[in-house]
């Protein structure tokens, strides 16, 4: 008989410590989860690795999920540890994976769009494609937009730039453009009449941001474009990573992951000292009407997301659902590029538009509707 329960009282002692392996694990993903999403309120300037950790939010918060779902049907007791990170990230998750009902904006709206359009398509990459500018203006065109921020504006160093600035104007009375570094430029289409602008900084090689007055009705608004330093990521770098996806048991994994870590870092320092220089900005004039857009070059969960949203709204986590990917190239998909706005505006149906392919990124479009108080 003793030979008998043997069985069961092994079976149970596996079961137990498979239990608490998952149990162990869960903690891990939930402390990492809290850790990375708290770790945006810290700026990289002084901590550059913090960048780097950040990317690495959305696989906690999968993992999370997964665990939720998995205790729920075994031992729904232990939910409490999945949930107790998510409602401690709550932030984070919310600015990178947004549910909201449909609202459909009012008539009375303002449509902005931010696209960073990698020189409307007059580059190396997108001419091997068959890419024309011309693809761009004619979306544009349709788009209806009353403003548009462009990111990587470089019309002036492409053999038509004339024409594009004609075919522009021909949809917006009110155009300029500001050149932040090499033959590149930033640049804004109104249908308001801009008033005024101001330089809030400019860094080498593509980056800066630009505050613009445009008179809209009775009001003054103040539109910023920004575009803050990139991750400067080769080509050699961008296939060094899709390798590291499709052989995560490589030998080289762990090395060319603490390479790839590095790079980042320093990145998001430089990056840091911007984002500081703007929000210093937005504090200073939140007061009015204001909005913000450009390529950010970091995800939502982020210090840079984190800096500008203390004053600002998202409009897209306001209004829309899922994570909003606006890059899309070299299969590193994030919502890079924001559209924000101060209290004065009431935010609706933002959406990425991706039948545009044209540039590495999709524009980002949202209606604004000025608050008549």
């Amino acid at each position: 008989m003793p030979a008998k329960k043997s069985k069961p009282s092994l079976w149970r002692g596996m079961k137990r410590a498979l239990t608490l392996l998952l149990l162990g694990a869960n903690v891990v993903a939930a402390l990492l989860m809290v850790a990375c999403a708290w770790s945006t309120h810290i700026s990289p300037a002084h901590w550059p690795w913090l960048s780097s950790f950040a990317l690495t939010f959305p696989a906690y918060l999968a993992a999370n999920g997964l665990f939720l779902l998995l205790w729920l049907v075994f031992r729904w007791r232990y939910t409490l540890v999945s949930l107790a990170a998510l409602i401690l990230s709550w932030g984070s998750v919310r600015a990178y994976f947004p549910v909201n009902l449909p609202n459909p904006h009012p008539k009375d709206c303002i449509k902005v769009m931010s696209y960073n359009v990698w020189g409307f398509a007059e580059n190396d990459h997108y001419k091997k494609k068959n890419k024309k500018f011309e693809e761009v203006l004619e979306y544009l065109s349709r788009s209806d937009a009353d403003v548009v921020c462009f990111q990587e504006y470089v019309y002036w160093s492409n053999r038509d730039g004339r024409k594009v600035e004609e075919a522009l104007r021909s949809n917006w009375p009110y155009i300029d453009s500001v050149h932040v570094g090499n033959e590149n430029f930033m640049g804004i289409c109104s249908r308001y009449p801009i008033v005024g602008r101001e330089i809030i900084m400019k860094y080498y090689y593509t980056h800066g941001a630009v505050a613009y007055r445009l008179k809209v009705g009775e009001d003054t608004v103040t539109v910023i474009n920004s575009h803050f330093v990139s991750n400067h990521l080769s080509d050699n770098d961008k296939t060094m990573y899709k390798q590291m996806v499709k052989q995560p048991r490589s030998r080289s994994w762990f090395s060319n992951l603490r390479y790839l870590g590095r790079k980042l870092g320093r990145s998001g320092a430089l990056r840091a000292v911007q984002v500081d220089s703007v929000a210093a900005y937005v504090a200073g004039h939140c007061d009015r009407p204001l909005i913000l857009c450009g390529d950010f070059n970091e995800s939502p969960v982020s210090y840079s997301h984190y800096s500008l949203t203390r004053h600002l709204r998202d409009a897209y986590a306001a209004t829309a659902t899922g994570p909003g990917v606006t890059y899309h190239e070299a299969d590193l998909y994030f919502r890079l590029d924001n559209i924000l706005c101060s209290k004065h505006w009431k935010p609706y149906s933002a959406y990425v538009d991706t039948h545009i392919a044209t540039s590495d990124h999709y524009p980002l479009v949202a209606y604004l509707q000025l608050s008549k108080k």
